[in-house]
């Protein structure tokens, strides 16, 4: 702590605990540090009156007493002040904590007041959107043309297989420091995850800091090339604009592509300049969400390996 805090009883005591502690150390650094009159010589003592002789025997007593207890005061006050600190930090960390937790439910009914989350329902739709979408894409890739109606549930399945083991890294990662809303609709635009930062992470960082915040583009792909890439850049611009005019604040968007295991995909990986084709895409989209936006390209049996504590910080 910088100073004294009068705004609360428990700071301020966590205040008081702390500056006793300092003085248990300070204070007989100082007393050890200065002479306190031993370099007086008896020419300068003699010379002086009666009443000044008695003031200054009563002081040289008074310290030989200090010097002589100074290892009992500075452990008393050290003591003292850590146990002022103990209580204070105790009471103020549950009181926080009920600050934390209302901090966190106006965060959350902030986000509402936006948009709402997703049932059950349509999150199977978003999944079936995603699967007509990549099997358009990709029939002039495929050999088999004709898609049977066991790929396209495999697809779904697969897909809310990944979506739902992202999620769950996420909270496993950063849990503790972000709430996480998945499948979050606002006004025509669907969120795969939003995440905001918890009140407590942010007044640890600094208080009046600027709550972070990120949302999640999550897709999966049997067939990963430049354009698909281009297009989901692209699709995530709309939802960085979208929670940017809803919210009339700025989160960083995060795009996951999750992709099949096979041969083509592997190589594509290694090669894959994102950098580059998010830098071509600019002038259709703008600089801050390009320079904000991160992205993840990863095969599907190294998901688990994902670390977002790297990604969202």
């Amino acid at each position: 702590m910088e100073k004294v805090e009068y705004s609360d009883l428990y700071k301020f005591l966590c205040s008081i605990g702390i500056i006793l502690i300092a003085i248990s150390f300070v204070f007989p650094y100082l007393m050890l540090k200065e002479p306190l009159g031993t370099l007086t010589t008896i020419e300068t003592y003699s010379k002086l009156t009666p009443s000044a002789k008695s003031i200054f025997d009563r002081r040289q007593d008074i310290l030989i007493c200090v010097l002589k207890n100074l290892h009992f005061i500075s452990l008393a006050t050290f003591t003292t002040g850590g146990l002022i600190l103990l209580y204070g930090i105790s009471k103020w960390s549950k009181k926080q904590k009920n600050i934390d937790l209302a901090d966190d439910a106006k965060i959350k009914k902030e986000l509402e007041e936006m948009g709402n989350p997703l049932n059950n329902d349509e999150v199977v739709t978003k999944a079936t959107e995603e699967m007509n979408e990549e099997f358009s894409d990709t029939s002039s890739f495929t050999t088999n043309t004709s898609t049977t109606t066991k790929d396209q549930a495999s697809f779904i399945s697969k897909y809310l297989v990944v979506e739902n083991s992202i999620l769950n890294l996420i909270r496993e990662d950063v849990g503790n420091h972000f709430i996480t809303f998945p499948n979050y609709k606002i006004g025509i635009r669907v969120f795969d995850a939003i995440l905001l930062e918890r009140a407590a992470s942010r007044d640890l960082r600094g208080r009046g800091l600027t709550q972070k915040e990120y949302f999640l583009e999550i897709k999966y792909t049997t067939h990963l090339r430049d354009q698909y890439i281009k297009n989901v850049i692209k699709y995530t611009y709309l939802l960085f604009t979208t929670f940017k005019t809803q919210s009339k604040r700025t989160a960083v968007p995060i795009i996951i592509i999750v992709v099949a295991t096979n041969k083509h995909n592997s190589s594509f990986i290694e090669k894959v300049n994102f950098q580059a084709i998010k830098n071509e895409l600019t002038k259709e989209t703008s600089s801050e969400y390009t320079s904000l936006l991160k992205h993840i390209i990863v095969d599907e049996n190294q998901t688990e390996s994902i670390d977002f504590k790297k990604i969202i910080n």
